[in-house]
């Protein structure tokens, strides 16, 4: 547990249900846009929604998308990928 690494910030979530107070706010028909604007003032230009035990990682600025694309996590395919042409 000690190796995890630290994810950006967003709301609480609870384990196997995640960000209620997100959750709730698309139930009660708050429009997706208008939801992610707020939790990007609020959390900044990277944040994390979790919905069920998905995490989501938002990323609110083409200055940050660039910096995440810098990130060698964040470029090429995923370690897991197995490419099917060879």
């Amino acid at each position: 547990k000690g190796t995890e690494r630290p994810t950006p910030p967003g709301p609480l979530a609870l384990p196997f249900l995640g960000s209620l107070s997100v959750l709730w706010a698309l139930l009660r028909g708050r429009p997706l846009p208008e939801l992610l604007r707020e939790l990007r003032q609020k959390y900044g230009d990277l944040f994390m929604i979790k919905t069920g035990p998905v995490k989501q990682i938002w990323v609110g600025s083409v200055e940050m998308l660039q910096k995440v694309y810098t990130l060698p996590e964040c470029c090429g395919r995923p370690v897991s990928f197995e490419d099917p042409f060879g």
